[in-house]
């Protein structure tokens, strides 16, 4: 068996007083001291790559902290929270397990993967904090990361002062959706994977800008984007986005939004053409709602080359149609738009269905 290096943070509940988070020796004074198992104990933990049995972290994080690679996997064995004023930076290639354990940042997550080492969040519940107001914000910087069951920045119950930076990421699996609520500062979402996973949701005010800018959609379990306000000068901008599944709502405007024209929809691929079918996508005014109507054109025919490609969607230059992928302009069956037939007399050319004989000369 190997050794083992741990890492623990203790104290009596999540953001109490007089706790401690360290990867050495304890702070002196009268701080509580920290409880680790010796470096030369039998290797009981889950094991790591490297012969490492990784680290048990819970309480609270309340000085800058790093979570290195050799150190990996770390598990939450009871709630965890980053401090205000606090960094928490995880390096590329660690594993994060929450086993349903809350991980709140009130202070600053810093996690950013590289090709060669993502980093990888398994069954974490990450909540925002921002309980210090918008003069005190927390921040989530979450880049090259594999998120995987759990919750990422679900719904809390109340107002969360912070933002968010969300890139190249897949995120799959998760109970609720992404919810930012008049965040202080420009949020982006861009290039990420969001499969059976709950989209985002999201409102504006003051002159803050939330981007969310090629990502793929797949079979999500909520509406993949939802702005439930967009008030003052602020904007959320929805582009060049694939939404793969047309049996689901994309876009949704809330409600009580009568502010949509701070929201744009449109160079998305819907993965269809027939604009009739986008517009049963979105839910807006034109469903009488009270909202305001979402312009989801020009719209892409095919999906945007700097976003994920889905499964469910198809070659450049085809479309899906059911289960086929078929190409509009010569489909008998889908000439023009999905489910447009020819009848069985004519032939589709260029999108339009034409007789296939006209006196002796056929097509």
């Amino acid at each position: 068996m190997g050794t083992c290096d741990f890492v623990w943070v203790f104290c009596a509940g999540v953001l109490g007083l007089g706790c401690v988070s360290a990867t050495g020796d304890a702070p002196t004074g009268d701080q509580p001291s920290e409880v680790r198992t010796p470096i030369d104990s039998p290797c009981e933990g889950v094991r790591a790559p490297g012969g490492h049995c990784g680290s048990y972290v819970e309480g609270n994080i309340t000085i800058n902290t790093r979570w290195t690679r050799a150190r990996s996997p770390y598990t939450l064995t009871g709630d965890l929270a980053v401090a205000p004023g606090a960094t928490l930076t995880i390096d590329p290639g660690v594993a994060v397990y929450g086993d349903e354990h809350r991980f709140q940042i009130f202070g600053r997550l810093v996690a950013r993967g590289n090709a060669t080492g993502r980093i990888s969040f398994t069954n974490v519940a990450l909540l925002a904090g921002g309980l210090g107001g918008p003069e005190q914000p927390y921040r989530m910087e979450l880049v090259l990361v594999d998120f995987r069951g759990g919750d990422l920045h679900p719904p809390t119950g109340g107002m969360n002062y912070g933002s968010l930076l969300l890139t190249d990421s897949v995120i799959e699996d998760t109970a609720q959706y992404i919810y930012l609520v008049y965040p202080t500062s420009p949020c982006l979402i861009e290039r990420n994977v969001f499969r059976r996973a709950g989209g985002v949701s999201a409102g504006t005010n003051e002159n803050i800008t939330v981007t969310i800018r090629n990502n793929l959609f797949e079979r999500q379990t909520f509406v993949a984007v939802d702005v439930f306000a967009t008030y003052d000068r602020s904007s959320v901008t929805v582009d060049r986005n694939t939404f793969a599944s047309r049996d689901r709502i994309a876009v949704q405007i809330g409600s009580g939004n009568t502010s949509a024209p701070n929201v744009s929809a449109r160079n998305n691929f819907w993965n269809t053409t027939d604009a009739n079918v986008i517009s049963s996508m979105i839910v807006d005014g034109s469903d009488g709602g009270g909202q305001t109507v979402i312009e989801f054109n020009p719209f892409l025919f095919a999906p945007d080359p700097s976003t994920p490609q889905s499964t469910l969607t198809c070659a450049r230059g085809t479309v899906l149609c059911g289960t086929r992928c078929v190409m509009l302009d010569s489909d008998p069956d889908n000439c023009g738009a999905c489910d447009t037939a020819c009848r069985s007399d004519d032939v589709c050319v260029d999108a339009f269905c034409v007789p296939s004989c006209v006196g002796n000369r056929c097509i």
